[in-house]
This record gives C-alpha cells, sequence and structure tokens, in this order.
C-alpha cells in the first residue's frame, strides 16, 4: 500500500510537471498564432524605453482590456506596471510600461485570460521573453554619417532656426542657381536645402532661378521635402526630428520615435491615412570578432530600425534589422571600430500594408510586410532573389528607390564600386512572382558625373522624371536635371561649388503663402512715351504676425514698385503702387518679385506685367487753361469743371472711334466710364464759341 502511494504521488508530480512544460510550451507557440508582435521572441538588444505591441488581425473589443491584462516582468527590474491599450483601428494592443526595462536584464511577456475580439473570440494566450541592451556609455544614438554625405555641423540654439543675428538677410545674398537650359518643365518649384558656410538654408527657387523662399538655420538641417498633405518637412539635427511646417511657415508638428531611438535625416513618410514612418540608426556594442576573422571585439555596429505610428502617434509597428539582417550582408569594411551596416535612405509605402526601403551599404532593395514584419523581397546585393534580365551593372550604393503607378522601380544609382564608374538614373520594370527585372529607361550626363554619396530621383504627375546628381566628384557645382517621358532634356540648373544642395531635391507645387496679391498680373495699354502711369495692386497678409514688403527685384524695363518698405498688418491688406515708365515705344513684359527679407528669411511673391508705349504727337499738346479735368487717372467717375459753356463732350479711342458723346450745354460734367478698357483716351470739348480743347484721359 505504501508502495502505491509512493508511485501515485510520483506519477502526480510527474503530470503537474508535463502539464506546466506544456502549457509554457502552448504558450510560446501561441505567440506564433498571432500576425505580428514587437519586440520579436527571443531579441536582443532593445532599448530600454521599449514599448511592446501586439497585432492578432482583429478588431479587439476594448471592454475586455485592462491594464493587468498583460504581465510584464524584468529580470532585474521585477514586475511592470503600465498602460495597455488600443490603438486608433482598434487593431493593434500597446502596452506602455510606467518605467524604464534595467539593462542587459531579460523581460518576460506573458497575456492573461479575458481579451476578446469584437466578435468575441479569445485571444491566444502566449509568453515569450526579449533582451535589453547592454550599458552604453557616450552618445551611441548620435547620427553617424561617416558615409552618407551629410556631415554634422556644430549646434547653436538648440530647437530654434532663426539666427538672431539682427541682421536682415537678402535675397542678393543668395546667390541663384545657373539655369542652363529650360524648354518644357514641369513649371513647379524646386525645393531643397542649400548649404553656405556657415549656415544651411531651406530653399525654395522656380525655372527661372528665382528665390521664392529661403530661411538661414544656425545649425544642420537636412532633407527640406514636400508631402501630398500640403505640408512640408525638414529634419533638425540639434533636436533630432523632423519639424512640420504649413505653407504659413508656422511649425505645426514635429516627429519623433518611439522606443528611445532619434530618427535618423534621411527620410519620413506622412501617410493620407495620418500615419507617420520614420526610420533610425541603431548603434550597438559587437563582439565583431566572433562575426568575422580579425574582427573587433568591442566594435560600435549600426543597425536599421523602422517605426509606423498612427494617428494618435502610438506606436503600431517596429522592424529592426538585427531580426532580419546578417551584419555579414554588409559591403561596409568589417574589421573596422564602426561598421554602419545596413544605412537606410530611402523609405516608400508601396501599398496601405507593405514598405520598400534602401539600404546604401548593403546595395540592397528590401520589401517588407507592414502587416506582419515578414521580408516579401530582396533586390540587389549579396541576398538578391531576382534575375536582371537586361542590366549587367545592376546597382550599387544606391538612393532614392520608390515604386511607381505603372509598377516600375525607379532608382539613383550612384555606381559605387563599379567601373567605368559612373552614376546615373535607372527604372526597372520588376515582376515580383517570377523574380525578375528589366531595365527600362537609363539616365546619364554627357559627360558621365560620379556622385559618391547622395542624389535622388522623382517620377512627375506629367510622367516627367527630375533628378538631382549628388555630391558629383570632379564637378563644379551639383546639377539638377529633368526629362521628358521620351528622355529628352527639359531642365537643367547648375549650382554655386560653394552654395549647393546637400542631400535631395524635390519638384513640387509645395508654396507659401505668407502674402498674396489681389492679382498676379498687370496690363498698361498705349502710355505714352516718357509718362508715368500707376497701377495699385492689393497685398493680403494672410498671417497672425506683420509682414513686411522690403524690395522688388525684376529687370528694369520701365517697370518699378513704388512705397516701399511696406507694412501689412496681420490679416490685413495694403495697396501697392506699380508704376510704368516707358523709356522708348514698344511692348514690353517682366516679371517682379516682392521680398519680405528679415533677419533669417527671405520670401518672395511674383506678379507679371506688360505694358505698352505709343509716341508722343502733337495732339496731346493742345491744352486750354479754362478746362479742368480729374482725377486723371481715372478708375470710374470722370469729372469736368469749365469756366466757358461746353455744347458737346466727345471721348475718342486711338483709332478715332468715338466711344461716348455729351450733348447738354453746361459748365460741369460727370461722366462713368468704369466699362472702358485700361488704357488711353482723348477727350475733346467743343465750346459755345466754337472753340475746343483736347485732353488726354488714362483709365485705370
Amino acid at each position: 500500500m505504501k508502495v502505491s502511494r509512493r508511485v501515485f504521488l510520483v506519477f502526480l508530480i510527474a503530470a503537474f510537471i508535463l502539464s506546466d512544460y506544456a502549457s509554457v510550451l502552448g504558450q510560446e507557440q501561441g505567440i506564433g498564432r498571432y500576425q505580428y508582435y514587437s519586440p520579436k521572441q527571443n531579441s536582443t538588444g532593445l532599448n530600454p524605453e521599449t514599448e511592446i505591441v501586439i497585432r492578432y488581425g482583429k478588431q479587439i473589443d476594448a471592454n475586455t482590456i485592462s491594464d493587468e491584462s498583460l504581465q510584464v516582468s524584468g529580470e532585474f527590474s521585477g514586475k511592470h506596471t503600465g498602460r495597455f491599450t488600443l490603438s486608433k483601428d482598434q487593431l493593434t494592443l500597446i502596452f506602455k510600461p510606467d518605467q524604464y526595462f534595467s539593462p542587459a536584464e531579460k523581460v518576460s511577456v506573458q497575456l492573461k485570460v479575458g481579451i476578446k475580439t469584437r466578435a468575441g473570440e479569445d485571444l491566444p494566450l502566449f509568453g515569450y521573453t526579449f533582451k535589453i541592451r547592454q550599458k552604453l556609455y557616450g552618445d551611441f544614438n548620435q547620427e553617424l554619417f561617416e558615409n552618407s554625405g551629410i556631415q554634422t555641423k556644430s549646434a547653436i540654439n538648440a530647437g530654434n532656426t532663426d539666427s538672431g543675428s539682427g541682421n536682415a538677410i537678402s535675397y542678393t545674398d543668395i546667390p541663384p542657381p545657373t539655369i542652363i537650359y529650360s524648354k518644357g518643365a514641369t513649371p513647379d518649384n524646386i525645393m531643397t536645402v542649400l548649404e553656405k558656410q556657415p549656415n544651411d538654408y531651406l530653399y525654395l527657387f522656380n525655372n527661372k532661378g528665382t528665390l521664392l523662399f529661403a530661411k538661414k538655420t544656425p545649425h544642420k538641417v537636412s532633407n527640406f521635402k514636400p508631402h501630398s498633405t500640403g505640408i512640408a518637412s525638414y529634419f533638425d539635427h540639434v533636436i533630432k526630428g523632423h519639424i512640420v511646417i504649413d505653407s504659413l511657415l508656422n511649425p505645426v508638428d514635429t516627429l519623433f520615435m518611439k522606443n528611445g531611438y532619434k530618427p535618423d535625416a534621411h527620410d519620413v513618410l506622412m501617410l493620407a491615412n495620418g500615419h507617420i514612418i520614420l526610420e533610425a540608426y541603431d548603434p550597438q556594442l559587437v563582439d565583431m570578432s566572433v562575426v568575422v576573422e580579425g574582427g573587433n571585439p568591442a566594435a560600435t555596429v549600426v543597425g536599421l530600425v523602422i517605426q509606423e505610428l498612427d494617428q494618435n502617434r502610438d506606436l503600431v509597428f517596429e522592424w529592426r534589422s538585427w531580426d532580419h539582417f546578417k551584419i555579414t550582408d554588409t559591403y561596409n569594411y568589417l574589421l573596422a571600430s564602426l561598421v554602419e551596416y545596413v544605412h537606410c535612405n530611402s523609405l516608400d509605402a508601396d501599398t496601405d500594408s507593405t514598405l520598400i526601403f534602401s539600404s546604401r551599404n548593403l546595395s540592397e532593395i528590401t520589401k517588407i510586410n507592414r502587416s506582419t514584419g515578414d521580408i516579401m523581397w530582396r533586390l540587389g546585393g549579396k541576398n538578391n532573389e531576382f534575375v536582371f534580365q537586361n542590366d549587367t551593372r545592376g546597382f550599387s550604393a544606391q538612393h532614392s528607390v520608390m515604386k511607381q503607378k505603372n509598377g516600375s522601380l525607379t532608382i539613383f544609382d550612384n555606381g559605387n564600386g563599379f567601373e567605368p564608374i559612373y552614376s546615373r538614373g535607372i527604372e526597372y520594370k520588376i515582376d515580383e512572382l517570377y523574380k525578375t527585372v528589366n531595365l527600362t529607361a537609363e539616365y546619364r550626363l554627357d559627360p558621365d558625373v560620379f556622385a559618391y554619396v547622395t542624389g535622388n530621383l522623382q517620377r512627375l504627375d506629367n510622367e516627367n522624371t527630375f533628378i538631382f546628381w549628388g555630391s558629383i566628384l570632379s564637378e563644379t557645382g551639383h546639377i539638377i536635371t529633368e526629362y521628358d517621358p521620351y528622355g529628352k532634356l527639359t531642365f537643367k540648373a547648375r549650382f554655386d561649388p560653394l552654395f549647393y544642395p546637400t542631400y535631395a531635391a524635390y519638384r513640387t507645387k509645395w508654396d507659401h503663402s505668407v502674402f498674396s496679391l489681389g492679382s498676379d498680373t498687370i496690363n498698361f495699354v498705349d502710355v505714352v512715351q516718357g509718362d508715368s502711369v500707376y497701377h495699385d495692386v492689393n497685398v493680403i497678409n494672410h498671417t497672425n504676425r506683420t509682414v513686411t514688403l522690403t524690395s522688388a527685384l525684376g529687370n528694369d524695363r520701365g517697370f518699378k514698385i513704388q512705397n516701399l518698405p511696406l507694412l501689412i498688418a496681420p490679416l490685413g491688406s495694403v495697396a501697392l503702387g506699380v508704376q510704368f515708365c516707358p523709356k522708348s515705344s514698344g511692348s514690353f513684359s517682366d516679371v517682379l518679385t516682392l521680398y519680405q527679407e528679415t533677419d533669417s528669411s527671405v520670401i518672395g511673391r511674383q506678379m507679371v506685367v506688360f505694358g505698352k508705349s505709343v509716341i508722343k504727337t502733337g495732339i496731346y499738346d493742345e491744352r486750354v487753361s479754362d478746362i479742368e479735368i480729374f482725377p486723371n487717372p481715372v478708375k470710374k467717375i470722370l469729372e469736368i469743371k469749365s469756366s466757358k459753356i461746353i455744347d458737346c463732350i466727345s471721348i475718342y479711342d486711338l483709332s478715332g472711334r468715338i466711344l461716348k458723346t455729351l450733348h447738354n450745354p453746361g459748365y460741369i460734367y460727370t461722366i462713368d466710364i468704369e466699362s472702358f478698357d485700361y488704357g488711353f483716351y482723348i477727350l475733346v470739348a467743343t465750346f459755345s464759341d466754337k472753340t475746343k480743347s483736347v485732353q488726354r484721359i488714362i483709365k485705370q
């Protein structure tokens, strides 16, 4: 009987152990039933600020969630309380710990019973672990741009892009690019960041090279980029975030990342659904001697982190290169103390659930599924899955990879390491099912150039192709070109070698709306040579701050701007005088640019002016002192006073055609000529004594 009890007890203990093991195993397998989760099971090197993201793939019943639904414990820090919330679309569970995890500790995550989908389905239970990075010394999350062409300068006035110098900058301080060719170019603006030591400039100009907006920054900025939502962003290297501005040049948002990562300057996506996608460089201390023979045992290896934040700026997706790429996939030197093995430099949301990104140091283009985090394919590099059917060269150290509406991929191929060495823009027709690519377009400068870093290619809405050719070696100044759909050049600009784009340039419809003009076209008709004629143009200030027009730029063809400087109150408007004073007869035209110049910015707005000048003749000198005509120039009502009785008044155009006649004898007259076109007319007054007075009138 005693033996039987002992056997039963042993059996009971064994059954309990096996049951517990089966439960743990089941929970570990349970995480695999989820569409997506982060951090990944057994991931290492996570930041102490890490949040936990879980997506089952079905909408969750928010009423079944509590802060205690997820049990999170650190090996050293113990149990972690936090907020367990649901994303705006009700698909993604997010656990935000109240305190950071401890360095080098293992973190256990376990889902408790009770969470249900909106259809009433119980979420599978799971349990898994990940590990926090070791403690780092120094600022290892700094920008590491040794191979990127974006060199960090000293930081001044962090978070403030006003120079505060007190000395107004002028449009004359900023040398325009040289427009080498422009015929058939897309009539949109061009946006970039220009470097002119010791400052950077946010910069917007048009096809004539005319400055429309420039903002001087006291420290490093980069990637001034337009977005389809009508706003623009640029990266500030001091605050380490993307600053978003509207057309009034007001900052409306600053984009940062979660989990302790600092965004990288190279790219940011602002999607139509309100989500944003950002990337970060992730330095880790790695013993490279176990990765490659001769490797540095204390190397800094820089990985990649991509995050997607929803409309509420909650983290709903994170992808880490450490979980998917091998360090040895890189073409970077593996024996160095610093190994930047990925170096992502462009992002493109292919669809609502996928992402294509470019990894320069892998010479690879990768497509991932944003719903699951899985790699869908790898093009180029050591892990290439595609057959290049008609391009034996391929691409290397590329930038600016974009999926086009026709399904093709466009790339700016820097071409590092190739012989012969040159950079080019390329387009591939890609078959994602059969894994083939075909070269369908190639853009090269004549003669060839080599941009060892930077550069980008943009396909425009009219199917033209816009290219910034990057940091060109053996070239005096950087170059921008545009080509029509048949590869014909439509635009080419070259920049001063001391004042040049630093990373990318974009063709864009984006423009400022700080102030506008009531009319952007003025037509002066039949102005007598040597006379001066004025038109008033309404200038409207759309901001809550005073706008001061300080100067104007034109080509000195007889058109001038009056009453500058001109102050315009917040949300107010003021009439601006435009003068036409022709020095010879003929037809003239010009483009006048009005500027507001401050100590940190120059803002411009343009108007087109036309003028026709006629030769002065004797008829205009026939004056009689007995008659007075006012106002002249006139807009609507012309008033006439005479010391003698007028029998008849006639108004002629320059062809001699009578437009209006009055037969009312008297001394005072008013004539409504509002319906007359702008220009020059002749008034003939016939008095009762049969004498006449011939006067010139100008209709505004």
